[in-house]
């Protein structure tokens, strides 16, 4: 570079050092004098000078510069000590903080190791530098080792919670890498983990060997095992015992069925879960769950999923005649199973009269055997005991027939309630109708509530007219439709010409309440209020048309629901020049709640 260059670089040197000073006009005196003597000292280097001297001069401005950064936090430090924020005292503070763990945890966004990290619940603690000095010296908050944390970030949390019980969750694929895996679960780490989710990723159980170690606050075991393609499982031995896992109460297994303990492990839990595989081939059987009955002593919740039957079908008489298996402490009670697997496990339990029980049953294939399913009333525990005279186990069964067939009863006063699912496959309406009459004579319920909820395609009178005119629907005493409103007349019509054709039996003679309930209420753009619809005139007419005919019969509604109906007052009217239904008659525009 010519010396006319260089006399330009020089001159631009010197505008910029003489514009730096320019910025800091205005600043204190001593600042100002700060600056003109720190510049001036290093006036002569320019981007031609050797590179020894401008790597002097940029250390020394390196240093200069992390010198007014920490002056500047100070400056920043102090102007917060005086803002309202430091009102908050720090108990409060650490409540909110605690409060933000639970719903905020930080995270990767993306599976890479490399990728966006976000910080969650520990933004709000760069707010201000006291709020991040009382965060980190509460080593409580930094317990919670949640997935999608990179090895880095789970370290760092592990230093932060210093001595705290932790909460350990490994079930992603950042946090459950093998070295993340061995460098958690290492034996000073494990000494102190409370609760634990893993997920076994290969099948090969790199974890196992490291829970062996003691883990004697290890409170609770969550295992997630993902079937690898083309390999063979190794089945998992004991690794979990009351030697070194005194404090183990729940254990939840997902994918599998077999518990990595022996049975004094089992006497100890007070919650255990186990979810079979998806495929019907890997499902475990009612007797493979057997041996984990026998000893479940302690066991408020206990949840069997994913089971399927296995041999040969078993009579109705060894159903109820088997051994049982005393469970004094269940609380609640969940099985889901095909064909007769959920029968077959009730059969093996004496189960309190306190507990909420929830049964899924499907048939699934057509060659297994479910008529073992009309002894579940004689399988549970209500029907140990027999209602005082007039009286039922539960006041009502609502009774959900859509996409899935929902069965639930009201509940006790100590709580206990029944619920049944099943898919509407595996129950033809013929079928259910048997199913309700076995509850029925069991006196397990008084009255049914009947929820029908239709899709457009569906053909309610083809599907469930059998049902409605069954002995079992004699105790309906409010029935509640959910469909578009297109659908309404036909169904309507159709409950017109069945009460008409009864020949004075009249069908649903019970019933007392009916609610017609539309298509989804629209939303107005403030999200708070619901926009009504008319009720559409084929609906009316049909509507009252059924009312006429139960008028005729002597079996006039008392409680008409129309909620979200705009003209709902019109209809009211219609009501009352037709006099079509019972003197005290009332219309209702809200939707109650359902129990």
């Amino acid at each position: 570079m010519d010396t006319q260059n260089i006399g330009d670089h020089s001159h631009e040197l010197g505008d910029a050092m003489q514009m730096t000073v320019e910025s800091i006009a205005g600043s204190s005196g001593a600042l100002e004098s700060y600056m003109r003597e720190k510049l001036l000292g290093i006036a002569n280097v320019t981007p031609f000078s050797s590179m020894e001297a401008i790597d002097k001069t940029q250390a020394y401005l390196d240093t200069e510069m992390e010198a007014l950064k920490r002056v500047l936090r100070a400056f920043s430090v102090r102007r917060n000590a005086v803002s309202i924020i430091s009102r908050l005292p720090a108990d409060v503070l650490l409540c909110i903080f605690a409060i933000l763990v639970e719903v905020d945890p930080p995270k990767m966004m993306g599976a890479d190791p490399e990728g966006q990290q976000r910080l969650g619940w520990i933004r709000i603690t760069h707010v201000c530098h006291s709020w991040r000095e009382i965060s980190l010296s509460n080593s409580g908050l930094w317990s919670r080792i949640g997935r999608d944390l990179t090895k880095q970030w789970a370290m760092a949390m592990l230093s932060r919670s210093q001595s705290c019980p932790l909460k350990v969750d490994l079930s992603s694929r950042l946090t459950a890498s093998e070295d993340s895996v061995s460098e958690i679960l290492s034996p000073d780490h494990l000494f102190r983990i409370s609760e634990l989710r893993l997920e076994d990723l290969t099948g090969d159980h790199p974890w196992a060997q490291k829970l062996r170690s003691p883990a004697p606050i290890l409170s609770s075991l969550h295992l997630h095992f993902t079937k690898p393609q083309n390999i063979t499982l190794q089945p998992l031995s004991e690794v979990i015992s009351t030697v070194s896992h005194p404090s183990l109460r729940h254990l939840i297994i997902y994918n599998d069925f077999q518990p990595p303990c022996n049975a004094r492990v089992l006497e100890n839990l007070v919650h255990l879960e186990i979810n079979g595989t998806r495929y019907d081939y890997g499902q475990p059987t009612p007797e493979q769950f057997l041996p984990l009955i026998q000893h479940l002593f302690r066991i408020q919740t206990l949840i069997l999923k994913r089971c399927r039957p296995h041999g040969h079908v078993v009579s109705f008489d060894e159903y109820l005649h088997r051994r049982r298996y005393s469970l004094p402490h269940l609380q609640s009670l969940s099985l889901q199973g095909c064909g007769y697997a959920v029968p077959l496990l009730l059969s093996w339990m004496d189960i309190p009269p306190t507990a909420k029980v929830s049964l899924h049953i499907e048939k699934f294939d057509s060659k297994w055997d479910c008529s073992s399913w009309l002894l579940i009333p004689q399988l549970l525990p209500w029907a140990a005991t027999s209602p005082i005279d007039g009286e039922t186990h539960f006041g009502r069964l609502t009774c959900d027939l859509g996409w899935a067939i929902h069965l639930r009863t009201s509940v006790r006063s100590n709580g206990s309630h029944l619920t049944i699912s099943s898919n509407v496959d595996s129950f033809q309406p013929d079928n259910l109708h048997h199913f309700l009459q076995e509850f029925y004579a069991r006196r397990y319920y008084r009255s049914i509530r009947l929820v029908l909820s239709l899709s457009v395609n569906q053909c309610i009178y083809s599907e469930v007219k059998e049902l409605l005119t069954s002995p079992s629907m004699a105790k309906v005493t409010e029935l509640r439709l959910v469909m578009p409103i297109m659908m309404s007349p036909r169904f309507l019509q159709n409950l017109s010409l069945l009460a008409e054709n009864a020949h004075g039996c009249c069908m649903l003679p019970g019933l007392k309440r009916i609610t017609l309930e539309g298509p989804n209420p629209q939303v107005t753009s403030d999200g708070r209020a619901s926009v009504p619809y008319n009720l559409p005139q084929p609906v009316q007419e049909h509507l009252l048309d059924y009312l006429r005919k139960r008028r005729s019969l002597g079996r006039p509604l008392t409680r008409i629901t129309l909620p979200n109906i705009a003209n709902a007052e019109e209809f009211r009217r219609r009501m009352q020049d037709d006099d079509v239904a019972h003197p005290d008659t009332g219309t209702s525009d809200s939707l109650r709640r359902l129990e």
